[in-house]
């Protein structure tokens, strides 16, 4: 747990909806945590690209929350920050909005939203879905599904090499 006056870190170890929102338990398995709730329009992006829905806080995602600062009680969220998780390889196989990575047992679905970026030789360009090919390594930063067996979301694809 990380606990400034205006910002807690960690991964969530509890969720329950509320009428309004949500409400989180960031810290330690040992149950020692810090409980903040999150209004339902608090803005949610994956650190370091678009944004999420509520849908996408469940148990295990790491997370950076901005305190509200003139709210004591209960502890509430102004902005949430979701860690992306990784997954690289090389592309078995594409098919219409995912691919398949060598080394990976799950496909990873590519949202029509998501930052494709080329970075092999000096090139360091965005380009569309359609031109990545079998045999490029990819660096796929997404999410895992909350819920279980829905597979991964890869919201920032690098090609690093052909």
């Amino acid at each position: 747990i990380l606990l400034n006056p205006n910002e807690v870190s960690g991964e969530i170890f509890s969720s329950s909806p509320t009428q309004d929102g949500k409400q989180v338990t960031i810290g330690q398995q040992s149950g020692v945590g810090t409980t903040v709730f999150i209004p339902a329009k608090t803005p949610l992006y994956l650190e370091g690209d678009g944004t999420l829905s509520m849908e996408d806080l469940c148990i295990g995602r790491q997370v950076r929350i901005l305190l509200a600062p003139d709210i004591f009680s209960p502890l509430t969220a102004k902005v949430v920050y979701v860690e992306p998780e990784k997954r690289e390889g090389t592309v078995n196989s594409i098919g219409a909005g995912n691919l398949t990575l060598v080394n990976q047992s799950e496909p990873i679905a590519v949202p029509a939203t998501a930052t494709i970026l080329d970075l092999r030789g000096n090139k360091h360009e965005a380009i569309l879905f359609n031109e990545i090919k079998v045999g490029d390594k990819l660096i796929c930063l997404g999410l895992t599904a909350c819920s279980p067996g829905s597979g991964f979301t890869g919201y920032i694809i690098l090609i690093t090499a052909p």
